[in-house]
């Protein structure tokens, strides 16, 4: 690409890049950086295979101007778009990461997440499981008062919560968040149930393939509830055999955030403790809280409802305001990452 006389020199102008797979080579990609002093956005689409954590530690390290920094195999449409030049916060420091594939947060990137921590509004950790742990010296210290989305997905079989060890800590570091999604990382009932609940502008919670007691999502449900904290969207997958969820204990418990107007459940189809008492209590406390008023959509997986049409019947004559849709049944029929 760069070679002989063709080969650039800087500082160059350019200010928003996108590589989406092609194959460079590594020396030719390792320019960029220093010819690139004003780039704002940076969007990689790379293979998991491609060896590119020194040049991500150089892009991050040189270009102080970036606003959206997106390193992935994959690129949503939706997120590859830059930043607004209209919006103060994005003339000042980086407002929007994502990070994928096989790279590392390590302790040498304490200068770019100190410089940004007052401007990031997006922060999202990727879904390769075999992602390394981020070290803890990178966020000690640091506060995240303008953050909005936060998207943490960690390989379950790692067992290491990503940051300090400790789900506690990172979300005490974004008090202002809106958007929490948690994949495939280990919840801890008290600490982490009492963290989640208490992040008082939280409207959209995503709970994927996570690791918890039976007692953890009922406990997290009456927290919020007793908070009375805005939770509008929520989304548990659980399709992991492993979980001792009990989904019908769960449903009832669910009956009383009457703050929700989109309800997303995926479960995993050998959970069959779902009765009709649990339906019922789930109606009741609905029709009490003032849920069955204000829920506008109920996605829930077909398998719950394979030999019990009747449940249906009950639900759309009680959840009068909702469009429920039985038809949710992975992880895979909803994108929320």
């Amino acid at each position: 690409m760069f070679s002989g006389p063709s080969s650039p020199t800087g500082p160059h102008r350019l200010r928003h890049l996108r590589l989406l797979g092609a194959s460079f080579s590594l020396n030719e990609l390792g320019l960029l950086p220093t010819l690139l002093p004003d780039l704002e956005t940076l969007i990689v689409q790379q293979s998991s295979w491609f060896d590119n954590q020194d040049l991500f530690s150089a892009f991050m390290q040189q270009c102080r101007k970036l606003q959206t920094v997106m390193w992935a195999d994959s690129v949503d449409e939706r997120d590859d778009t830059p930043a607004s030049a209209s919006d103060p916060l994005n003339a000042v420091g980086t407002s929007r990461f994502y990070l994928g594939l096989e790279l590392h947060i390590t302790a040498d990137m304490y200068d770019f997440f100190s410089r940004n921590q007052r401007t990031l509004d997006v922060l999202q950790f990727g879904r390769n499981i075999l992602s390394a742990p981020i070290e803890a010296p990178v966020f000690r210290h640091l506060s995240f008062p303008q953050l909005r989305c936060l998207g943490i997905y960690q390989g379950v079989n790692q067992g290491v919560f990503p940051v300090a060890n400790s789900l506690q800590h990172i979300l005490s570091m974004c008090p202002n968040l809106e958007d929490l999604t948690l994949e495939c990382i280990e919840l801890l009932l008290d600490n982490d149930s009492q963290a989640i609940a208490g992040l008082p502008r939280l409207r959209n919670l995503v709970i994927d393939n996570c690791d918890y007691v039976a007692d953890f999502l009922p406990d997290l449900f009456q927290r919020i509830v007793s908070l009375e904290y805005p939770v509008a969207d929520l989304t548990i997958m659980d399709n992991m055999t492993s979980n001792t969820l009990l989904p019908g204990l769960m449903l009832e418990h669910l009956g009383d955030m009457a703050t929700l107007r989109k309800l997303y459940l995926a479960l995993d189809p050998d959970h069959d403790d779902i009765s009709d008492d649990h339906i019922d209590a789930f109606l009741r406390r609905a029709q009490r809280s003032g849920l069955a008023q204000s829920l506008q959509l109920m996605d829930i997986a077909r398998s719950v409802f394979l030999h019990k049409p009747t449940w249906i019947v009950l639900l759309h004559s009680v959840l009068v305001g909702a469009h429920i849709i039985p038809t949710l049944g992975s992880s895979e029929c909803i994108d929320t990452f």
